[in-house]
């Protein structure tokens, strides 16, 4: 009995890092509108979590919860120096970049952007294909959740390693600040909700 008690506390134990691992990026619980799945490989736009800080609020005073994040998902052209590379946006705020992502231990150098700022954290990889530096700009074009043109001058504030490929050629922006230019007010592709556990996930 206690070989078996041992037993069940080691791949528990095994089982809830890996999968914490997992969650920090994907969430315990994933609220998005009902089609999203549907078209997420596309980084749709098109179906969103509507009247989003109204939702939030009601999701962070569940009991079980310990913190809720909205992120938008989103594709783009990132342009510099006359190069320019289709990638993938990641709008999310500082305390979930580094809270979920922890960009700031990841960083090789520079910082986390700023809530509110336009400002972004490139994954390395696609800085080195955009031969940017920290300080520098790039320009993002891209549409919004309406399919019209937008675009938006970023500042790089930090480069980062993420330690895989996908991570690499992402670049990390504040979600208030990427709202407007995608218009997205009150809206987001995604909302992330965290409880103590992921072995307590269907109780939020």
């Amino acid at each position: 009995t206690g070989f078996l008690f041992f037993a069940f506390t080691y791949v528990q134990g095994v089982l809830g890092h890996v999968f914490g691992e997992i969650t920090k990026h994907s969430g315990h619980v994933r609220l998005t509108h009902t089609q999203y799945a549907k078209k997420e490989r596309m980084v749709s736009l098109a179906y969103t979590v509507t009247e989003v800080g109204a939702a939030l609020k009601k999701i962070r005073r569940l009991p079980g919860v310990t913190w809720a994040y909205p992120r938008i998902k989103f594709g783009a052209i990132w342009d510099a120096k006359g190069e320019n590379r289709p990638g993938l946006g990641m709008a999310l705020t500082a305390q979930d970049a580094a809270r979920n992502f922890e960009i700031e231990q990841n960083l090789l150098e520079g910082r986390v952007f700023i809530d509110g700022a336009l400002e972004a954290v490139l994954g390395r990889n696609l800085a080195e294909k955009l031969r940017l530096k920290v300080g520098e700009d790039v320009l993002l074009l891209g549409a919004t959740r309406y399919d019209s043109f937008t675009a938006a001058v970023l500042t790089v504030t930090g480069i980062v390693n993420m330690g895989n490929v996908v991570e690499n050629n992402l670049a990390f922006v504040s979600f208030s600040a990427m709202q407007p230019v995608l218009d997205m007010e009150d809206a987001a592709t995604e909302v992330l909700v965290y409880g103590r556990s992921i072995f307590g996930a269907e109780h939020l």
